[in-house]
């Protein structure tokens, strides 16, 4: 039987509780010898953040947006962790002493540290300026480094956990995969004729057309609707993969064939 992540995390002795109380003191408690905090320290620098929209302090923005992290969460998981990590990251990148502060290099060690315990990374949306984290998915990593930089980002950014259960906005980014993957169908369908056929009706029937009508698409619960974009999303991953292993495999045949020649 599969194991869900959370189950691995607690196998693998992963105290995310304890690790995310150890960022919240370095971020909140933590003095210099001058007694500011690394949170006081981003708070002067605020009004020069690139994201704070209208908003005139960091007290300003962190009510506007919700943003209320607490030292004992009651109800705590993995989201809530990385979402404090993506807030606090930010933050302390765009301080104005975040390369010279020995508190902000040793606070984003220690992030990185425990990032690297679950698996997560930072992708930087280049039009916002914001970093968000992704689990780090090496195929999807993989297609990000050989796509179009237009839809680079949307590649990760599919699996931010906000996106979990935002059914319109995946629908948004499998479109901009249908779209950037049709000039090269019939190269696919030379490759895989199987994927490019199951690939394209899915694409067809969930992301291009609204078949809502259809008695089985109706059906669907939106948890099911979700596992089906998320099928879509990994075999338009293949798909890239198999397109861009095409050359390769041409060089690799023709060096074999002068090997056993």
């Amino acid at each position: 039987m599969r194991r869900n992540f959370a189950e691995i995390l607690k196998t693998a002795k992963i105290d995310l509780l304890q690790e995310y109380g150890r960022l919240y003191k370095l971020f909140y408690s933590i003095q210099d010898d001058y007694g500011v905090s690394l949170a006081k320290e981003c708070e002067k620098s605020f009004l020069d953040m690139p994201f704070r929209g209208t908003c005139l302090s960091l007290s300003d923005f962190n009510e506007s947006y919700g943003f209320d992290f607490e030292s004992k969460p009651k109800n705590f998981d993995i989201d809530y962790l990385v979402a404090f990590c993506e807030y606090t990251y930010n933050l302390v990148n765009y301080s104005r002493y975040s390369y010279g502060y020995p508190y902000q290099i040793f606070f984003v060690n220690q992030m990185r540290k425990v990032l690297e315990m679950i698996d997560y990374e930072f992708v930087r949306d280049e039009e916002t300026y914001v970093n968000i984290l992704v689990p780090r998915k090496q195929e999807a990593i993989a297609v990000a480094e050989i796509a179009d930089k237009k839809i680079a980002y949307s590649i990760l950014e599919y699996n931010h956990h906000s996106l979990k259960g935002n059914l319109q906005k995946k629908k948004a980014i499998l479109k901009l995969m249908a779209d950037d993957i049709e000039p090269q169908r019939k190269i696919l369908n030379g490759i895989n004729k199987t994927l490019a056929d199951n690939l394209f009706q899915m694409f067809q029937k969930f992301v291009r057309h609204n078949n809502e009508d259809n008695p089985y698409i109706k059906g669907l619960s939106p948890e099911e609707l979700e596992s089906c974009y998320d099928d879509i999303y990994q075999m338009w991953l293949l798909a890239k993969l198999e397109i861009d292993n095409l050359e390769r495999k041409k060089r690799v045949e023709l060096i074999l064939q002068n090997i056993n020649a």
